[in-house]
C-alpha cells in the first residue's frame, strides 16, 4: 500500500499541472537556501571583523596618539608633585635596601 504525502489544496486552479497552495517537499531547495544563508552570514561576519580590525588596529591608535597628556582638573602644583616624587623615591630606596640586606640571623639550634 502506497502512503500519500499529506498536502493542502487551497483552490482548484492549476498552471501546467501545478496546483496552487499544494505543499511539496523540496529538500534540495531547502538545503541550498540554508547553505546560501549560512555563507552570507559568514561573509557579513568577515566584513565586520575586517572593518573593526582596520578601525581599531594598534598601529592606527598609536599613529593617532599625540603623546601629550593634559590635566583635566586644572594646573598641576609642581611643589606638591616634587614632594610626592621624593617620598616615593625614598620608599623605593628603602625597599631595595631591605631586599638586598638580610637582617635575620639563623642560628644553629644544636649549639
Amino acid at each position: 500500500m502506497e502512503q500519500k504525502v499529506p498536502h493542502k489544496k487551497m483552490s482548484g486552479q492549476s498552471l501546467f499541472g501545478h496546483e496552487y497552495g499544494r505543499y511539496e517537499m523540496h529538500p534540495r531547495r531547502d538545503w541550498v537556501a540554508l547553505l546560501i544563508g549560512t555563507l552570507c552570514f559568514i561573509v557579513i561576519l568577515l566584513i565586520v571583523g575586517i572593518v573593526l580590525n582596520y578601525t581599531y588596529s594598534p598601529q592606527n591608535i598609536v599613529a593617532n596618539d599625540s603623546g601629550v597628556v593634559r590635566a583635566k582638573g586644572g594646573n598641576i602644583n609642581m611643589t606638591k608633585l616634587d614632594r610626592v616624587l621624593k617620598e616615593y623615591e625614598s620608599k623605593k630606596t628603602e625597599s631595595e635596601d631591605l631586599l638586598t640586606t638580610s637582617t635575620v640571623l639563623i642560628q644553629d639550634p644544636s649549639r
